[in-house]
């Protein structure tokens, strides 16, 4: 079996009445209006890229997601009902008005104006976070490349200094090769030549393999 029509009763035509009286007075302004809800006619309007939700219901009533055929409408006809403005606005705005000794549809000109108003404020809310946002975001990517930085620096003075510790060993290596030369030559050691060659030789490349500006190593702080 069909479920009874939801806006059938009196209470439901007028929520759809006054729904219609304030989406009429946003659209014109500039101001998109969609509907939203299953079960009973609410909208949000869009202002900038922030939506605010517009709730018209009896006061204390929830909203409902579902309704079975065995559901009964909760509300008498001639029921007050209220207008609700979610979600959280900025503070200092109303966000609700109820029927009183002053109906809502004659209200309509002031709730429209207070949508527009709160949404306008949530959006320029919305974009003072963004920008405080990306301004943290910003400030930790420049402490994150300071700190980048600095380790480099570090990392490339400590190889300075390793460049300069290995060319002494490099130089302490020749000049010990040239003094035992030197020795041998003026007879203060004997070595038979051959050896001698084969000694050269090895402390010679040693002192190549030490020789930052040989080896290479220098490029880790050159570069």
């Amino acid at each position: 079996m069909e479920l009874a029509p939801v806006f059938e009763q009196p209470d439901q035509q007028r929520k759809l009445r006054i729904v219609n009286a304030l989406m009429h007075a946003l659209a014109p302004m500039g101001y998109p209006c969609a509907l939203w809800g299953e079960h009973e006619p609410s909208f949000r309007a869009t202002v900038g890229d922030h939506d605010v939700q517009v709730r018209i219901h009896h006061p204390g009533e929830t909203a409902l997601t579902h309704r079975r055929q065995s559901d009964a409408l909760p509300n008498p006809p001639k029921s007050p009902l209220c207008i609700e403005l979610l979600p959280a606005l900025p503070e200092g705005f109303p966000h609700m008005w109820e029927d009183g000794a002053v109906r809502l549809e004659t209200r309509v000109a002031e709730i429209a104006a207070t949508i527009v108003a709160a949404g306008e404020a949530r959006y320029r809310l919305s974009i003072s976070e963004r920008l405080e946002h990306e301004a943290r975001m910003n400030a930790w990517r420049e402490e994150r490349r300071q700190e980048a930085l600095a380790k480099q620096n570090r990392e490339r003075l400590e190889a300075l200094h390793r460049s300069a510790e290995m060319l002494r060993q490099a130089e302490d290596l020749r000049a010990l090769i040239g003094s035992v030369s030197a020795a041998i030559e003026k007879g203060h050691r004997s070595l038979d030549p051959a050896a001698f060659a084969k000694w050269r030789r090895w402390a010679a490349a040693e002192a190549d393999r030490l020789d930052p500006v040989l080896s290479g190593q220098v490029d880790e702080h050159l570069i």
